[in-house]
């Protein structure tokens, strides 16, 4: 897991949709998927599902964007 992987989630989370958070981020939908789906196999559960609708955060996935914010918040503000 790194600091890009977890921006990446917020910026989903954030959009709502995989397609709006990929062109916020400069990436393909494409490519910000593969990361997910990168750091999904790096931890062991599910983070997120997509659907036509736009994506829903599993419990483990909602946890780790709660834990990451205030990692995030830090970096930040280095």
């Amino acid at each position: 897991m790194n600091n890009e992987q977890l921006q990446y989630l917020h910026a989903i989370k954030k959009y709502g949709n995989m397609s709006k958070a990929s062109k916020m981020l400069f990436l393909t939908p494409q490519s910000l998927s593969k990361s997910v789906k990168t750091l999904e196999n790096e931890l062991g559960f599910k983070i997120l599902y997509t659907s036509n609708k736009g994506v829903t955060f599993s419990e483990l996935g909602e946890k780790l964007l709660d834990i990451s914010s205030d990692f995030l918040s830090s970096i930040e503000a280095l």
